[in-house]
């Protein structure tokens, strides 16, 4: 490769000339990462990467340019579909754990926070296939590796079929996977799954509650119950416990916070809508008048999941107004940091989507 180095002065605009004399495939700016800058890879440079990206010797530049590629999806400058597309590709090929590790991390933040809502089963399916069969040829002595495969396999699991082959998992009769016991915390995650799904009855849900139970004698118990009772409320009593959200009850913050997280799974979500708007009318008064550590447990995990950003965005600057800043400093400032984030993430969204007609 031929290398560029340029020092660059506190100025808002700096050229630099390149005359092609190497005829170069690709440009990354910032190689080896020497300066705290976020880059754009120009549409050229894009395709070369997508098709040759595996073909990288260096495993530090590889991870350069996926994490500048993340970059772009959320400034809105790729899809998330190009790069679910990209990983498909790099994950067969990836060598370096670590490595393999972040592309996950990048594939599941660009498919749950930028992607709309009705492709994301689609693209989870796949990417669960992908994962067994990366599994299933993954020999029990690259452990690093197989933790990373296992969870995340059982992370993409989208409809009954997939969550079945799991649940045989579990039971110890998929032949693959005997070189890959189970461990603890993937019992309790394909249990949530399983409560997720609606193609199960109730019984077999509670036989594999049961079963987890039985394997694990630690508290994650209590949580996990307490996430699935919220997940699993029935539409008669979903005002009930949304009311009871609105003060602290006897239950500690985290444990009310799994009731909320079961409550507002993305699962549920047509039966969650009449709550979306209510949000936004009592949130204020949740921070002034429970504990901080609760609001703020109210507000991330009640916050509305579907895939209406600009009302969102919306809602969500006008309770930046609705703070007193003399009697409530501590509000305001409580709130401007929590809230600024979301903030963020609606208009990383919401460019995304104009930009590709989403």
């Amino acid at each position: 490769y031929d290398r560029i180095d340029v020092v660059v002065p506190d100025k808002e605009s700096v050229e630099v000339t390149y005359d092609g004399s190497e005829n170069p495939k690709a440009i990354l700016l910032n190689f080896q990462d020497e300066a705290y800058a976020k880059i754009k890879i120009d549409e050229n440079s894009k395709k070369f990467f997508m098709k040759h990206l595996s073909e990288i010797p260096d495993e530090f530049t590889r991870a350069l340019i996926w994490r500048t590629f993340f970059d772009m999806v959320r400034d809105g400058n790729m899809s998330s579909l190009d790069l679910v597309e990209l990983g498909g590709k790099a994950l067969l090929t990836e060598k370096g754990d670590s490595l393999l590790n972040s592309i996950f991390g990048y594939l599941t933040g660009a498919i749950e926070n930028f992607t709309p809502l009705k492709l994301r089963k689609f693209l989870n399916s796949e990417l669960f296939e992908l994962t067994k069969r990366l599994l299933m040829n993954t020999e029990a002595s690259q452990s690093n590796r197989v933790v990373v495969l296992r969870d995340k396999m059982i992370s993409f699991a989208s409809n009954s079929g997939q969550i079945n082959f799991l649940l045989d998992w579990f039971d110890g009769k998929v032949a693959e996977l005997h070189k890959h016991p189970i461990g603890l915390n993937n019992r309790w995650s394909i249990v949530k799954k399983l409560h997720e799904n609606d193609d199960f009855d109730s019984g077999k849900r509670i036989i594999y509650l049961e079963k987890a139970k039985e394997a694990d004698p630690t508290d994650t118990v209590k949580k996990v119950e307490k996430m699935i009772e919220g997940l699993s409320v029935s539409k008669a009593k979903r005002g009930e416990m949304w009311k009871g959200f609105l003060k602290q009850g006897q239950d500690s913050v985290h444990l009310s916070g799994n009731l909320m997280s079961g409550f507002n799974s993305v699962s549920r979500l047509e039966e969650l809508k009449p709550y979306h708007d209510e949000f936004f009318n009592v949130v204020m008064e949740v921070f002034r008048t429970e504990g901080r550590e609760y609001a703020k447990t109210f507000y991330g995990s009640l916050f509305p999941s579907g895939d209406e950003i600009e009302d969102y965005l919306r809602k969500t600057n006008e309770l930046l107004a609705k703070a007193d800043p003399e009697k409530e400093a501590w509000l305001v400032k409580m709130r401007s940091k929590i809230i600024s984030a979301k903030l963020i993430n609606f208009l990383q969204k919401l460019t995304l989507r104009k930009r590709l007609g989403w």
